[in-house]
């Protein structure tokens, strides 16, 4: 099984082929940021979180996901290479 280190370096690489940035988001006032900022030379603005194939999302994750998405934030969740490379291309297709 792929780590969660390996998707994330994996997305990272991607990102910056695409012509793009993936910061690393940490929020340190409070728990469940996703892991990274995604920023696009079209505007796109998207929020990724990484996880193995088997995990699970905590219960501040899924709140603070749903507030981004109130906001009007795209949040995605990559679990795989599989993954991260259709997050690119539905932020690039969009």
């Amino acid at each position: 099984m792929i780590s969660e280190k390996e998707i994330e370096k994996d997305l990272a690489q991607r990102v910056k082929l695409a012509g793009g940035l993936a910061v690393k988001f940490v929020d340190p006032s409070r728990r469940g940021a996703p892991d990274r900022i995604l920023l696009f030379s079209c505007g796109r603005v998207v929020f990724v979180e990484l996880k193995r194939a088997d995990g699970k999302l905590s219960a501040l994750q899924n709140i603070y996901h749903a507030q981004l998405r109130e906001l009007g934030y795209d949040v995605y969740v990559s679990r795989s290479i599989a993954d991260n490379e259709m997050i690119i291309r539905e932020v690039l297709e969009s």
